[in-house]
C-alpha cells in the first residue's frame, strides 16, 4: 500500500474511493519502495479484475481499473511475503465489491 501511495502521490482514500482530494506526496525510505514488478503476479492481478468485471457485468474506467489492479497486486505481494502461494480471493472479492 505504501508503495502505491508513494508512486501516485495520492491518499489511500483517493486510491480506494476516488473521491478524496490528492494529498501531499508521501516520502518513504528507499528500502520500502519496490525495485521491480513481478510480471506473473501483475498478470494474475489483472486477470482477477477482468474476470470480476465480466462476472458482475461491470465496466470500470481505465484510471480506476489501474488503481484497483495496483491494489490487488499489493495484496498479492503481501500474501506472497507471508508465505502464501495464491492471492486471497475472499479479501480481493471484498475489495472489488467496495470499489466496483
Amino acid at each position: 500500500m505504501a508503495a502505491i501511495v508513494h508512486a501516485t502521490g495520492r491518499s489511500l482514500d483517493w486510491i480506494f474511493f476516488g473521491e478524496a482530494p490528492a494529498r501531499d506526496r508521501v516520502t518513504l525510505p528507499d528500502e520500502e519502495v519496490p525495485k521491480t514488478i513481478q510480471q506473473d503476479v501483475l498478470e494474475r492481478s489483472i486477470a482477477i479484475v477482468e474476470q470480476w468485471l465480466k462476472d458482475n457485468n461491470r465496466i470500470m474506467a481505465p484510471d480506476k481499473k489501474a488503481h484497483v489492479v495496483a491494489m490487488i497486486y499489493e495484496f498479492a505481494m503481501e500474501d506472497e511475503s507471508a508465505g502464501e502461494t495464491s492471492i486471497d480471493s475472499r479479501r480481493v472479492g471484498q475489495f472489488l465489491r467496495l470499489v466496483g
